[in-house]
């Protein structure tokens, strides 16, 4: 593990989780990858700044040197990372990777996902509905949160990735539409619960858009 800031791998796992860059602060990402690997004493941080590029710019030559990273320390970094955060990299492997790992990584994200969308659930039926218009996201396990209808952008991100790898596959595809056609206009289900959900606060229009391409 290259670290010289910190001794222990929970120092290295807090640096990670705490370091942060302000939307509009770009220098980040301008900075030469070889340049940002050695001014980056811990590898923790050195991840998140490469997770901080792939969002924000579509460049292979971070994709390769995250991967390599992170797959080096894996056995080191996934049992201490929580949720959210093995979340976001399962995200970047559906952005980046193969294929075949691409898809796999989505499949392991349709689980965390849908939790969060029941979750986002149990909580309006746990709120009066103009309680939950001003409501934002509820953290409820290992960092993983509940969904912001009011600007949140999960579930475009989340619907977009998957429209985006079964486009490939035409026929699933277009079984799929149908599915989640049928769940997100029956009321009593999760996905129309959502719907309903997002109509209360003025998102139904992108909403459906993101489930059905209408």
């Amino acid at each position: 593990m290259h670290c010289t800031d910190h001794k222990t791998i929970q120092e290295c796992y807090t640096a990670f989780d705490k370091f942060t860059i302000a939307r509009k602060d770009n220098r980040v990402c301008t900075i030469p990858l070889i340049r940002l690997r050695s001014r980056t004493n811990c590898t923790f941080v050195y991840l998140k700044k490469l997770l901080i590029r792939l969002r924000r710019n579509n460049d292979e030559a971070d994709w390769a040197a995250f991967k390599e990273t992170f797959e080096s320390h894996a056995d080191l970094i996934i049992p201490i990372m929580n949720g959210r955060w093995l979340v976001s990299i399962l995200d970047t492997y559906v952005d980046y990777a193969s294929p075949i790992e691409s898809r796999n990584a989505l499949a392991a994200l349709i689980f965390p996902s849908y939790e969060k969308f029941a979750r986002t659930v149990g909580l309006c039926h746990n709120s009066s509905r103009n309680q939950f218009k001003g409501v934002h996201r509820q953290k409820f396990c290992s960092g993983l949160d509940t969904v912001q209808l009011t600007g949140g952008d999960m579930p475009t991100n989340f619907f977009t990735r998957v429209q985006r790898t079964l486009k490939t596959t035409p026929m699933i595809h277009t079984i799929f539409k149908r599915i989640m056609k049928l769940l997100v206009e029956e009321d009593a289900t999760t996905m129309g619960q959502m719907r309903m959900l997002a109509a209360d606060c003025q998102f139904s229009g992108p909403y459906r858009k993101l489930v059905l391409e209408e």
